[in-house]
């Protein structure tokens, strides 16, 4: 096992400033609505189903179908918007239990370690196509039938589609890079990571050495940011990179046993670089390690949790 940057080597400098990431399918917030408004939109699109079929379309070709999905769609905002305000209502009764210790509510950390997100990524995102699948079928449908030829709805139609090919095509991707490196795991040297301090973790993956010669090893904390649009579409949760520290192995293809030690210096504490997983939109550390390979690329994502100390006195969120 060795070291993820020989102490000799420099290493890069800290990248302090806000960046906005273009990754939003890593977001972990899947939509700006939260709470009562996410419960808000609900009803409205459940309503506009319901007006399609009784008042706005009765009788019309595919109506039934259509209202299903534009119901499903609200069902859905309603049904997240009421688990948001469970969740805070829960948060609340947590934070007075253990009010110096957010990591003990903030999210179910297991404490020896963490597999990486693969898995999860591969599986969210086919719910989301799923979900998407659904609500154009009737659309689609009324393409096909010569209901729908031309018009915004059209183009909606063959957009929808598209996203949909893309998504199945990197979803595919995924799977498959799952399948060629299996899962990778991240052990905690201790638990949790206190801002100010080291961050000292091992890297365990015994397939990566037999593709990758270079290794990249990214340590950064993300914020989720929710951004409102004047139209319903225009509205999405982005990433923005509030801090990356960055280490680089250029012989990955020697290690023996697939284990790296890895080891980074966590900046002074702060309010805005505290992990909030709870929190929505959340703010959270990642470790990333990726190599570029002929054909499928290596990655693994892991969260890790980083906390302020318990010394720091000053107020939280």
């Amino acid at each position: 096992m060795m070291n993820g940057a020989d102490e000799n080597e420099p290493r890069s400098t800290p990248d302090v400033e806000p960046q906005l990431l273009e990754d939003d399918d890593r977001s972990r917030c899947v939509s700006p609505f939260q709470g009562a408004p996410a419960i808000i939109l609900g009803g409205l699109v459940m309503g506009i189903g319901a007006a399609l079929y009784f008042w706005i379309w009765p009788g019309g070709d595919y109506v039934g179908m259509l209202t299903v999905s534009t119901c499903l769609v609200g069902v859905g905002f309603f049904a997240h918007g009421t688990a948001g305000i469970m969740r805070k209502r829960r948060l609340q009764v947590a934070r007075l239990r253990h009010p110096r210790e957010p990591w003990r509510y903030d999210y179910r950390w297991p404490q020896d370690g963490v597999r990486d997100d693969t898995l999860r990524r591969i599986v969210r995102g086919a719910l989301i196509i799923g979900y998407v699948l659904l609500f154009l079928v009737p659309f689609n449908l009324m393409v096909l039938g010569g209901t729908i030829q031309q018009g915004r709805i059209y183009v909606f139609v063959v957009l929808g589609d598209l996203a949909v090919a893309i998504g199945l095509v990197y979803e595919s991707y995924m799977t498959v890079r799952w399948i060629k490196y299996g899962r990778s795991y991240l052990s905690y040297r201790t638990f949790p990571f206190y801002l100010g301090r080291p961050l000292e973790v091992t890297f365990c993956n015994n397939r990566f050495t037999r593709h990758c010669r270079r290794l990249e090893i990214t340590l950064r904390c993300i914020q989720e940011r929710a951004q409102h649009g004047y139209r319903l579409y225009q509205s999405e949760v982005q990433r923005y990179q509030m801090y990356a520290d960055k280490q680089v192995i250029d012989d990955a293809a020697e290690l023996l046993g697939g284990e790296i030690a890895i080891r980074f210096d966590l900046p002074v504490p702060t309010e805005d670089l505290e992990t909030q997983l709870s929190e929505r939109p959340p703010c959270y550390w990642e470790l990333m390690v990726t190599s570029e390979v002929r054909g499928i690329d290596f990655e693994s994502t892991f969260l890790v949790p980083v906390y302020r100390p318990p010394s720091d006195e000053r107020e939280r969120r």
